[in-house]
């Protein structure tokens, strides 16, 4: 079970990772 919360914690933070990219670049633009 250990095992499948780390794995859901890490694709948040990447989902996360990718949000913030996503809104610097459109700032950026």
């Amino acid at each position: 079970m250990a095992n499948a919360i780390i794995l859901v914690l890490a694709c948040g933070l990447v989902a996360a990772a990718l949000t913030l990219l996503v809104v610097r670049l459109n700032r950026l633009r």
